[in-house]
């Protein structure tokens, strides 16, 4: 069943997500590796193939797990169930956006 958000609740969720995926990121990229990196790179350029093919569905998961790579390497693991929780809250809204041509290369 999808919960349908407002344009506030949607707003909110983006705010705080902003927050907490920029703190996440300052606490991860110390801890990267090399390994972590490469799959990062790997990731990027997996995802503008998927641009140019306007394979979004397969965009979308590549975004996702690249932030969620990243997002593991901190060791936070509360932080990381929240904001997947609030991922999860958005994704149809996320889902709609990304799948408008113009917009792919943003999501």
């Amino acid at each position: 069943m999808v919960t349908e958000l407002s344009v506030d609740e949607l707003e909110e969720i983006y705010l705080i997500r902003q927050a907490l995926e920029e703190l996440i990121t300052q606490v991860a990229i110390p801890k990267l590796s090399p390994q972590t990196l490469e799959q990062l790179d790997i990731l990027i350029e997996k995802m503008e193939q998927a641009t140019v093919a306007e394979d979004f569905d397969n965009l979308l998961e590549l975004n996702r797990l690249f932030h969620f790579t990243l997002y593991e390497v901190s060791g936070l693991r509360i932080l990381l169930q929240t904001i997947n929780h609030l991922w999860d809250r958005s994704s149809v809204y996320r889902n709609l956006y990304t799948h408008l041509p113009e917009r792919a290369p943003l999501a």
